[in-house]
């Protein structure tokens, strides 16, 4: 029972607790007024320069101290490892991007809920103080309505009640809306780094590139660096060379590659020879060079062959030659295979006739690119491989 004067009026003690509940509703309303909403689309940070483009000095090339075979297979393995970093970082910005969207999606909903609770909150909370008021105003004029009143009061807490629920829900829709905005900010900087590496990344290939553009127009235009590069090739053979004289020979089995001359099928199927064996003359450097070997590219395969049964005797890389595999046939007789993408073979093997050995397309040198590097060595020297082929071979394409 509420105690009242003798003329119906609410005693201080009642008229304070009243006071203290109006002033806790106004500062929740006022509280939920202020509550900030960052923006969900953060602008990213500015990413850093990118560095400066690979600078060489070309002149160095010509002298004994430098290789242009060496310097160009650096730059062909720079381009395949910044190519591959390059495929690898957009994938990342892909899968990314995809993940921010989800992120921001799923920001956006959040933040719409919090809006629509706080905007719900503030109606009831607003509903409540004029209730409040209209009632406290009700009972100074009509005393009669105390029971009413009485009855509107515990209304008002029961609805106060659920609203004290609802806030606190709002809360942890806030505190889920402030992780979702970190989540969102850290996949941004991560995407803005991401993008930023990309940048360099393309710099540093534009830049390989051009370097490596540049080196094949001096070669191509200026005899002193023609030369010079016909020397180093010079040197890549004769290394071979000196690597096929140390293989020890494989005693316990003799083929018979010698016998089966002007039989064998090219090495790739659906390809043709682009670059023959022998003298190539160029009139307008004036020079004349030797090819020890064929370079063939293929129209509907990239699998590279044995020709004839045979022992892997390398495996690996060859300045000049690119990733290689050789084959010992006994008798003397070997087959090399260049500028493979991809070696399927390992040391010592055995393999059959037209058995897989590997995949084109690695980086070629001074080779021309997408092509097969073909050599047969008879007794360390290299031999022309067309007297080798059977005349279909050379006649046109073979399938499988």
């Amino acid at each position: 029972m509420a105690n009242t004067t003798q003329c119906g009026h609410v005693t201080p003690r009642r008229h304070t607790s009243n006071v203290r509940r109006f002033l806790i509703v106004v500062w929740v309303t006022a509280a939920l007024y202020s509550v900030p909403f960052p923006p969900i689309f953060a602008a990213p940070g500015d990413s850093s320069p990118a560095p400066p483009p690979l600078q060489i000095n070309y002149e160095e090339l010509l002298t004994t101290q430098i290789s242009i075979l060496e310097t160009l297979d650096k730059i062909d393995d720079d381009i395949e490892r910044r190519s591959i970093e390059l495929n690898q970082l957009q994938d990342e910005r892909q899968r990314l991007s995809v993940n921010l969207v989800a992120l921001e999606v799923q920001a956006e909903e959040t933040t719409d809920l919090i809006q629509k609770t706080r905007q719900t909150i503030r109606t009831r909370l607003y509903s409540i103080i004029m209730a409040r008021r209209s009632a406290s105003i009700d009972f100074l004029f009509n005393p009669e309505h105390y029971m009413d009143n009485i009855r509107k009061e515990r209304t008002l807490r029961l609805m106060l009640d659920d609203d004290k629920r609802r806030i606190n829900a709002y809360r942890e829709q806030l505190a889920a809306y402030r992780l979702e905005q970190n989540r969102l900010d850290s996949k941004r900087n991560e995407l803005v780094k991401i993008e930023t590496s990309i940048h360099e990344k393309k710099k540093r290939l534009d830049a390989d590139r051009a370097t490596r553009s540049e080196i094949m127009r001096r070669i191509h235009d200026e005899r002193r660096y023609f030369e010079k590069a016909h020397q180093d090739l010079t040197r890549a053979y004769e290394q071979v060379t000196a690597k096929i004289a140390k293989i020890e020979a494989w005693q316990d089995k003799k083929l018979h590659f010698g016998d089966i001359k002007g039989q064998f099928r090219l090495p790739m199927s659906y390809a043709h020879i682009v670059t023959p064996y022998g003298p190539r003359r160029n009139d307008r450097l004036g020079t004349v060079t030797h090819h020890p070997g064929i370079e063939l590219k293929s129209t509907g395969s990239v699998k590279v062959r044995s020709v004839y049964w045979g022992r892997v005797v390398f495996a690996g890389w060859l300045l000049g030659y690119g990733n290689t595999v050789i084959l010992d046939h006994t008798g003397g007789y070997f087959t090399v295979y260049g500028h493979l993408a991809q070696i399927d073979v390992s040391l010592n093997e055995v393999v059959e006739t037209r058995q897989v050995l590997g995949t084109v397309g690695g980086p070629a040198a001074l080779g021309t690119p997408g092509t097969l590097y073909f050599e047969i060595r008879e007794n360390g020297r290299a031999t022309d491989p067309t007297t080798w082929l059977a005349p279909a071979a050379l006649s046109g394409p073979l399938s499988e």
